[in-house]
């Protein structure tokens, strides 16, 4: 009698959280699929018993949740992108996109924190920390630090919490949906709006994109994910180009040396 009982009562849970589901989907303006509300609203032993999922699986749910948390309150702990960008061709990266030489001193990057603070009405300290890391990256992957914050000015107003109704999140509005594997070191997608982790995996898209189209302008029409996209005043490459060349100016004209 008990067990039937309890049988009968995981079917009406069971209906109750599909009926949800279903009212969840066909609802106006909710843009979410069906694994992303079960994700945040279902209990895991809920998820376990309609997925099928196991209790690994759970945990490994929950391990991610704190690899999230831990990386946002101790980014310098975050790992490196430098050996998946290592296995990217450097010959086949356009020469344009690549520069050791911009922002190493302090001043230069203060200068360049300052003015981007100014143009797009954020905190100098929290321009200051994209910038440094964009110095960090642009080491790790080969490639210019004001080429990656050209492109994070370009794709988000260096918004961090940005997201795209196609899904592209955060600083460099990556595509997690497309690259979600490229952010499992990380603690799985979520990590797309901790800035420390976009930025190095929005620098290595770019990298690849590069290398894949041959040349620098090619590469970012690829990574907008418009390879035929149109060239000229007011492109999306002519404003990655104009802002880059914005960066490099400040940085050699109030920079200087330390």
């Amino acid at each position: 009698m008990t067990s039937s009982f309890a049988r009968f009562g995981q079917r009406v849970f069971a209906i109750l959280v599909a009926a949800i589901l279903a009212i969840w989907l066909i609802g106006p303006k909710t843009g979410a699929g069906i694994f992303d509300l079960a994700h945040y609203l279902v209990p895991a032993e809920a998820r376990a018993l309609i997925l099928g999922a196991d209790s690994a699986e759970i945990l490994t749910a929950d391990e991610s949740a704190n690899q999230l948390k831990f990386w946002s309150l101790n980014p310098q702990s975050i790992p490196s992108i430098a050996g998946p960008a290592s296995q990217i061709p450097g010959h086949l990266v356009d020469l344009s996109a690549v520069d050791r030489s911009i922002l190493r001193s302090e001043n230069e990057r203060r200068a360049v924190a300052e003015h981007l603070a100014k143009k797009f009405r954020i905190s100098f300290e929290d321009t200051l920390h994209y910038v440094n890391q964009a110095m960090v990256v642009s080491k790790e992957v080969n490639l210019d630090p004001t080429l990656i914050l050209a492109v994070m000015a370009t794709e988000s107003s260096f918004n961090p919490r940005a997201e795209s109704r196609a899904g592209a999140q955060g600083l460099m509005q990556v595509r997690t949906h497309v690259h979600h594997d490229k952010f499992e070191p990380y603690g799985g997608p979520l990590a797309a709006f901790i800035p420390e982790a976009n930025i190095r995996v929005g620098a290595l898209i770019l990298k690849a994109c590069i290398a894949r189209a041959g040349s620098l302008e090619d590469g970012l029409k690829s990574y907008l994910g418009a390879p035929s996209a149109a060239s000229g005043v007011g492109t999306y490459t002519h404003k990655v180009f104009l802002e880059r060349e914005e960066l490099r100016n400040v940085a050699r004209r109030l920079g200087g040396s330390v």
